[in-house]
């Protein structure tokens, strides 16, 4: 894929790779996060994908403090 292009047009390519094209970087503690996703929620989103940089370590505290916090604002059910 990046072999035919001009080595510019790489250089932009891995940058919209690497930052996921048109993502929606959420960033803070587990309640700005919450709160976030909430209100990603209010817009009519019902399924979303989440990535993590380091998955196996911030996978569990994700789910260990995010989660809940979801589910007490209603955004998620419990389970």
């Amino acid at each position: 894929m990046f072999e035919r292009r001009l080595p510019g047009q790489r250089i932009g390519v891995r940058g919209r790779l690497a930052g996921g094209y048109g993502h929606y970087p959420i960033v803070g503690d587990p309640t700005d996060v919450a709160e976030a996703l909430g209100r990603v929620r209010d817009t009519g989103v019902r399924g979303l994908a989440i990535s993590f940089i380091d998955f196996a370590g911030e996978l569990p505290y994700f789910a260990q403090e995010v989660l809940p916090r979801l589910v007490e604002m209603g955004v998620r059910r419990p389970g």
